[in-house]
């Protein structure tokens, strides 16, 4: 027996060839051709057509919400996986997190859907959860230890992207992920970063805006003791040595005013004080009250 909360709504069934409908009870008879002690009306195949259609003619079933595909849930899974990593809701113990993420993008990575939606999604997650760029190196590189075409391919969009910020002036973007990819030398033959934060250098010391050299010379420092940390190679430090010493005929010439920043006492303050409080500034002058 229906309820009559629900008994008013049609509701369509397919039994021997018709179409059953679920209806009110004013227009529904007793038939032992569905279910016994089932209130169901009968009607014709072309009627329960009409029915399926709304007031303006166009079918209900369009609005279906479409089913997502293997390859656009994996992804999904992936990107709430990793983006998730370090947070401090997770109970799971943060190696075997960085652990189990790396292991499902390294089996689902060579997906050409995957893989593009991976790579922006890595991108954005660089430029806005800096604070976990190592635990998001670290998942790149044990899924590199798995599959080596990983870490190419990453390492090649990364440079990129980095390249058409520099190219932009958007310097924060620049410093994250020249931050990352530090985080990544492990990844990286040879000289790795340090060949791109050579090449900063020389643009410091052959450009003639300071503001442009100044940003350069920023990201390069901010950029180095995540090399030191990241990286084992022992040989490093003389060519780290190397590009501080290059920087520093151009940071001592650049001059800071100090008087922008000295603070006066009353007795030597270069102007009149005044008290910005009204109320105070009124008790001291009564005369200012009269009008």
């Amino acid at each position: 027996m229906f309820s009559p909360k629900l008994a008013s709504f049609a509701r369509k069934l397919s039994f021997g060839g018709e179409t059953i409908c679920v209806g009110s009870r004013k227009n529904i008879t007793r038939t032992s051709s569905f279910e016994k002690n089932r209130w169901v009306n009968i009607v014709p195949q072309e009627n329960a057509i009409e029915a399926n259609n709304d007031d303006d003619g166009r079918d209900r079933d369009s609005y279906r919400r479409p089913r997502i595909s293997h390859a656009e849930e994996t992804l999904k899974r992936i990107k709430r996986d990793f983006m998730c990593i370090a947070d401090p809701r997770n109970k799971v113990r943060l190696d075997d997190d960085i652990a189990y993420v790396a292991k499902a993008l390294a089996g689902d990575f060579s997906q050409n859907d995957i893989k593009a939606g991976f790579l922006s999604h890595l991108r954005s997650c660089v430029l806005e959860h800096p604070y976990k760029t190592p635990h998001f190196a670290a998942v790149i590189a044990l899924a590199n230890s798995r599959e080596e075409s990983i870490g190419k391919e990453i390492l090649e969009y990364l440079i990129i992207a980095t390249q058409a910020y520099l190219e932009q002036g958007q310097w924060r973007n620049v410093k994250l992920m020249l931050r990352f990819l530090a985080c990544l030398s492990c990844m990286i033959e040879g000289e790795g970063i340090i060949e791109i934060l050579e090449g900063l250098v020389s643009a410091v010391e052959s450009s003639t805006t300071d503001g442009y050299a100044d940003e350069l010379s920023r990201i390069v420092l901010l950029t180095l003791p995540f090399i030191v940390v990241e990286s084992a190679d022992i040989s490093l430090k003389g060519m780290l040595d190397g590009i501080v010493d290059r920087l520093g005929p151009y940071l001592n010439k650049r001059t800071v005013d100090l008087r922008l920043i000295t603070l006066y006492d009353a007795s030597s303050a270069p102007y009149e004080q005044i008290d910005a409080n009204p109320r105070t500034a009124l008790e001291a002058d009564p005369e200012s009250q009269k009008i």
